[in-house]
């Protein structure tokens, strides 16, 4: 069954993802070949008179390559702040809106309900992500690199390492924290709105200030692991050279935050799920 309902989820929102994924590449293609043109033939353009001759200085152009900028990255923003806001709406309708009373009669446990939801959302979220990861690198790539011999990623990699002796630990930890993070964020808006649900009224505005209240109890209690982390590590600042010291500060907080979010998964995953049991407020 849990099979099913993630092919279901898919069915539902390939359509909207699929436009967003294509929105972030038009952007990532327009964008490159611009700047590529810019750093490119606008330069050979220039120095053959060619531009000066039409009226095109290069205030126009640096103009219009800042607009373009922003515009590319309102785009990227626009899609990540799009992706979150569509798969919310998409579980509130489906399991508190229009298609909630049937998903709620499925012949299937609310544990695949929720699990099918929070994996689809997860590929969803990490295409995204992986898309904008890829174009911004494109993007520097493109705007700085040809006039930056120095921007090699490897080497700046390696630099950092003989530095701070970050190890592989670190890397593997980080991975794992940013893995179980996006879980624990996707659990939180199921969490937020499924108590909002228990208001007779303003639900969509309750769900709201529920995440708000979950997303401040979360800041201060990563503040507060930060804090004791580094406290800790400072207390052995004397005996630890400082590459070691930084280790021990950075493996601290990534300890931390893995287990908070452990415990952000576990606690919304409970309370979405007593919501559904509950059949809360159906519209």
């Amino acid at each position: 069954m849990l099979g099913r309902l993630i092919k279901h989820e898919y069915k539902a929102t390939w359509k909207i993802m699929c436009a967003v994924y294509a929105a972030v590449a038009a952007v990532t293609i327009i964008g490159g070949l611009f700047y590529k043109f810019r750093l490119g033939v606008f330069e050979k353009l220039q120095e053959s008179g060619v531009l000066s001759e039409a009226g095109f200085s290069e205030g126009l152009m640096n103009s219009l390559m800042a607009m373009i900028t922003s515009a590319y990255v309102l785009i990227l923003i626009a899609a990540a702040v799009g992706t979150v806001w569509f798969l919310a709406y998409r579980f509130f309708k489906s399991c508190y809106g229009d298609e909630g009373y049937l998903t709620q009669m499925l012949p299937a446990q609310k544990h695949d309900i929720i699990l099918s939801k929070t994996i689809t959302a997860w590929t969803w979220i990490f295409g995204e992500t992986l898309l904008t990861v890829v174009s911004i690198l494109n993007f520097v790539f493109v705007a700085v690199g040809e006039n930056a011999d120095i921007l090699d990623v490897a080497e700046v990699v390696e630099e950092m390492n003989d530095i701070f002796d970050i190890g592989v630990l670190p890397i593997i930890l980080t991975i794992l924290v940013w893995l179980v993070d996006s879980v624990a964020e996707i659990l939180k808006v199921y969490a937020a709105i499924s108590l909002g649900q228990t208001s007779g009224k303003h639900k969509v505005l309750m769900s709201i200030l529920w995440y708000v209240a979950f997303y401040i109890m979360i800041q201060i209690a990563g503040s507060m692991i930060f804090a004791a982390g580094s406290m800790f590590s400072l207390m052995r600042a004397d005996t630890m050279p400082s590459e070691a010291v930084f280790r021990s500060v950075y493996n601290g907080i990534l300890f931390g935050t893995l287990i908070i979010n452990l415990v952000i998964c576990a606690l919304g995953y409970l309370v979405t799920r007593y919501g559904m049991e509950r059949n809360l407020n159906l519209e």
